[in-house]
């Protein structure tokens, strides 16, 4: 892990030597964020009659400079660079400094074109997209090769995302990983449901997990991940459900040492773009776009998990006790989100049946 985050500051000091990394990780409101970095067109590529013009764009990023998940945004800024032969230019802003660190704000800027593109979590998209929260079922995909049959380019579940943003003046250029989610508790490893009663639990706020959380005894309460690391320490909450690769780097499992993985509930981050923005491009820079992601997606993928595996080993050198549920100890899980999960099922059947399609067959 330490040859990981060495690599991580490496890559980010280089990109921002190139002059296409962040300069502005700062707390400034989204607003003013937006204005100071809104996009410079210095050659419009549509007043030469198409081509490739000269760009500098923003995008959002929720997390830190220090995570894979932003130095995965830089990879994607430094494939643009490349493809357009320096003509565009992206910048990256960690900490949702473009909006005042709030996702379901930044989802507002990007739909009116005020940040240019950014990732952001099912969970909040879900808010807009209602299909979207399909997504975030426990157990509903199996494993990491279901997640890519089902949000890959091209599949049934993939396009019925991409019609609905459209519909809201969105494009989704892609569906990005923050990756499964694991439940890390200061007090004691999680084998069972029964191991959840009465705790304190940070959940994701969407109405599927905390219904799910709930069934089990546990206190559902909804805090910002920046205040989570205090939170354990003091005691205000019990345990966290987080992927394992944030909750290393934010030092979530030195005060919340007992870990348990289960990939019980996958973090899709859809890659979005206003269709103001979109619009505005000639078909060469649609067409570069649309290829950069095509092949950026699934690199991404595989940066979120290798960090993950280097971020398991850690954890476990510094002290953490992880568990790795068997699918039998996971069935003792699914009995009961069968029947939490059984109302969204019925509500989101269309998107639903499209996932369990995409299930490979071995």
């Amino acid at each position: 892990m330490k040859k990981t985050l060495s690599f991580l500051l490496a890559f980010t000091l280089l990109y921002s030597l190139c002059g296409c990394g962040n300069s502005n990780s700062g707390a400034s409101s989204g607003a003013d964020a937006a204005k100071t970095h809104a996009p410079q067109q210095e050659v419009s590529a549509s007043q030469n009659g198409g081509g490739i013009g000269t760009h500098n764009f923003n995008f959002f990023v929720i997390q830190s400079e220090a995570t894979t998940y932003y130095a995965s945004a830089l990879k994607f800024a430094e494939m643009m660079n490349e493809a357009s032969e320096g003509k565009i230019v992206i910048q990256v802003h960690a900490n949702g400094s473009l909006s005042g660190g709030d996702q379901s704000v930044a989802l507002e800027m990007i739909q009116k074109g005020t940040i240019d593109m950014g990732m952001v979590t099912a969970a909040v998209c879900g808010n807009m997209i209602n299909d979207l929260r399909v997504t975030l079922i426990p157990f509903v995909f199996d494993g990491e090769a279901h997640v890519d049959n089902a949000l890959m380019k091209g599949s049934e579940l993939y396009t019925l995302y991409e019609d609905e943003f459209n519909q809201v003046d969105i494009h989704m250029l892609g569906i990005a990983e923050h990756g499964f989610r694991d439940i890390m508790t200061t007090q004691k490893s999680i084998i069972s449901p029964e191991d959840l009663k009465g705790l304190k639990v940070r959940v994701l706020a969407t109405p599927v997990l905390v219904d799910f959380y709930k069934a089990m005894g546990v206190n559902v309460t909804d805090i910002s991940n920046t205040e989570i690391y205090t939170a354990l320490q003091n005691g205000t909450i019990d345990a966290q459900e987080n992927p394992l690769v944030q909750s290393y780097l934010a030092g979530y499992t030195s005060v919340a040492p007992f870990v348990t993985t289960w990939d019980y509930c996958y973090d899709a981050h859809p890659f979005l773009m206003s269709n103001g923005l979109w619009n505005s491009l000639t078909p060469e820079e649609q067409a570069l776009f649309t290829s950069v992601t095509e092949e950026w997606i699934p690199i991404q993928r595989q940066m979120m998990r290798d960090a993950y595996q280097d971020a398991y080993d850690s954890a476990v050198a510094d002290g953490a006790t992880i568990v790795a549920l068997t699918e039998d100890q996971k069935d003792t899980f699914r009995i009961i989100s069968d029947e939490t999960s059984k109302p969204y099922i019925e509500e989101l059947s269309s998107a639903y049946d499209l996932l369990v399609k995409a299930k490979p067959v071995f």
